[in-house]
């Protein structure tokens, strides 16, 4: 997740197609994400943005490149990351 970025900002959500940030499950105790496909996210970065705390998660591009859903998540030539504010998620 990428900060500070509004829900309903990404072209997914814009066009009501695809996933937004919303589709994706956050466990906050794991430190961990989970994509509308199932896996799994492999960092967990906090980080300050625009002055705020944010948290930046990324998927593996062997995770993430293959997936079928990809077209659904972003639009990002190599994205493979979702930013949020913690008030976002």
């Amino acid at each position: 997740m990428v900060t500070p970025v509004l829900l309903g900002q990404s072209p997914q959500a814009r066009a009501a197609t695809g996933y937004d940030k919303s589709a994706f499950h956050v466990d906050w105790k794991a430190r961990q994400a989970r994509c509308p496909a199932g896996r799994i996210s492999s960092n967990w970065n906090p980080v300050r943005r625009h002055g705020q705390d944010a948290i930046v998660v990324t998927f593996t591009k062997s995770t993430c490149s293959p997936c079928p859903h990809r077209a659904a998540c972003t639009t990002a030539r190599q994205g493979r990351r979702l930013t949020s504010t913690a008030v976002e998620l």
